[in-house]
């Protein structure tokens, strides 16, 4: 960064003050906004600053860095809003002082699919009937084809010509003491940049594996002709499943084991289709009858049951969740991002703050109210593909005591209320404000969980649930057209300095529902933009979500908003 008292001219004396960004590193281990930084907002003086200048502190700064409008990171939050905090003592260079970038929103972050334990039947079914079910890398990426009896047309696309793809499917097996004897599975395709079938030379090819927690391969199962008989550009079918029915195998299964689809686009590409409606890849793995070890339930297979419990079900409804016990339930775990992936569709991005009463947004104390763009919606989704974008709802900023951002919804929202409903009257244009107590931290894991349901249409609703087992938010709208459960780290429970005055534990949920786009932001830190797709008008009640212990000292308040898009 260079700075000058004046853009050009003779007062122009332009100073070199240091770097602006020590690492591009983002909240995942796997991901970075390395792409493109499109616009930058340099913002200081925020109400909240631990450190006041005014004071005789060194202030606190934030950079917000917007990822390029027209793609994300790599392997990181698909073009949304990060932020550094940093600090510039008189005369220095600028220095951070929290580590890496933090996230404005996380509305791109989705669950990754989560390692299944041994079964005392001796066999497993790796989920793969949805996207959300799928880890991609490389070129890899989800898309849209053709809808069939199988398929609602969500597809995975292996990448250009010339590159490669892996899909993972499920999040693996890890079941200590035991060995995987058999694997067995079927997906269709169509090739892309083919023309007419067959294609005319040059087709992909797909090599299906075993590969541990690092890629490595532990064995591999299939490798395919080329795939070049069924077209995209002249689609007419996908092609007949390709059945693989592997036996004798000999894997240990002592650490995790993930089964992999890769795939060398050569000169062309595919388009696998997410069979929805058929059992997806109907990918089944089987053990040895016989296993390594005379006690097979060990510590690290309870330990996987239990994350499995834990984490889970949040993307899958009305599953099971063990109960672990209260004083481990009341450990605090920090947030578990390495269950996150950032590669979800876009939900808040290009956010930029609006000038206060002071054109100076750095130096001199005032609002500071930041706006963005939100979507589009996801582009498998009923209605909605790859459309829906809009400005978002403003926010005001302000810091936490750690300095962390913090964002309200501006009160001047408050003025669109028509009138205070039921939960159970919310309508599909709703503000809801949930107050959740300190006992939500004892939830064991989703089935108990603290939250809220919005969109409810007495079958399906799209839920907000609090995970301390594994320090995360998730929001739930799989029912309604998203097919990835989104997710962010819990923030800790409230104080008078994050929540407000008079907050003294516990969460806060302050919630706006405007038909397919649902803004949220818990403990005014942890923010979402998530699109939503009910099926009908009917999705209009909300609710509470708990257990005996939690929902008796839960509350929660409902307005019916006016329309203000005309205003």
């Amino acid at each position: 960064m260079w700075s000058s008292p004046a853009l050009r001219g003779e007062a122009a004396i332009w100073t070199y003050v240091g770097n602006v960004f020590e690492t591009n590193a983002t909240v995942l281990s796997d991901g970075f906004l390395s792409k493109e930084f499109v616009t930058i907002d340099y913002l200081g003086s925020l109400p909240g600053d631990p450190y006041p200048e005014a004071a005789g502190g060194t202030g606190t700064r934030l950079f917000l860095n917007n990822v390029g409008g027209n793609g994300g990171g790599d392997g990181c939050c698909s073009g949304t809003t990060s932020y550094f905090v940093i600090e510039q003592p008189p005369g220095q260079p600028m220095r951070l002082v929290m580590p890496g970038q933090q996230m404005v929103d996380w509305g791109a972050f989705s669950l990754r699919p989560l390692p299944l334990p041994y079964d005392p039947s001796g066999e497993v079914e790796l989920p793969s009937s949805t996207l959300g079910d799928l880890i991609l890398s490389g070129q890899a990426e989800s898309s849209h084809g053709p809808a069939d009896d199988a398929t609602s047309g969500s597809n995975v696309r292996s990448g250009g010509p010339g590159g490669s793809g892996t899909v993972l499917v499920g999040g693996g097996v890890l079941a200590p003491g035991h060995v995987i004897e058999r694997v067995a599975l079927s997906f269709r395709y169509i090739a892309g940049y083919c023309g007419s079938a067959p294609c005319p030379g040059g087709a992909s090819t797909a090599t299906v594996v075993l590969i541990d927690a690092s890629g490595g391969v532990l064995a591999t199962l299939y490798r395919s002709p080329p795939l070049c008989n069924y077209s995209f550009d002249n689609f007419t079918q996908y092609s007949p499943p390709l059945h693989i029915n592997v036996t004798g195998l000999s894997v240990p299964n002592d650490e995790l084991v993930r089964l992999a689809i890769q795939i060398s686009n050569n000169q062309r590409n595919i388009q696998i289709p997410v069979d929805n409606k058929a059992g997806g890849f109907k990918v089944r793995l089987g053990w040895a009858t016989t296993t390594t070890a005379a006690f097979p339930r060990l510590l690290r297979d309870v330990e996987a049951r239990d994350a499995a419990a834990a984490a889970a079900p949040a993307a899958r409804l009305g599953a099971p969740a063990a109960r672990l016990s209260a004083p481990a339930a009341r450990l605090a775990v920090p947030p578990r991002l390495d269950l996150l992936s950032g590669k979800a569709s876009r939900g808040f991005s290009m956010a930029r703050t609006l000038g206060s009463e002071q054109v100076d947004q750095v130096t001199v104390p005032g609002r500071r109210v930041l706006i963005g763009w939100t979507g589009p919606a996801p582009s498998d989704m009923p209605f909605l593909a790859n459309l829906g974008s809009a400005q978002s709802i403003s926010r005001d900023l302000a810091l936490a005591p750690d300095r962390s951002l913090l964002q309200r919804f501006v009160p001047e929202l408050t003025t669109a209320r028509l009138t205070a409903v039921a939960p159970a009257d919310a309508g599909m244009r709703a503000e809801v404000y949930a107050t959740l107590p300190a006992s939500c931290a004892d939830a064991a894991g989703p089935t108990d969980a603290c939250g809220i349901s919005v969109f409810g249409d007495g079958v399906n609703a799209t839920t907000i649930k609090l995970l301390p087992s594994v320090g995360l938010v998730a929001v739930n709208a799989t029912l309604q057209g998203n097919t990835l459960v989104r997710a962010g780290p819990l923030p800790p429970q409230c104080t008078a300095a994050t929540c407000g005055e008079g907050a003294e534990d516990g969460w806060r949920i302050h919630a706006i529902l405007d038909h397919s786009i649902l803004e949220l932001i818990v403990n005014n830190a942890t923010a979402f933009v998530v699109y939503v797709a009910p099926a009908s008008d009917r999705a209009k009640e909300v609710a509470l979500l708990g257990n005996d212990a939690t929902l008796p000292t839960s509350a929660i308040n409902v307005w019916q908003l006016d329309a203000v898009n005309n205003v």
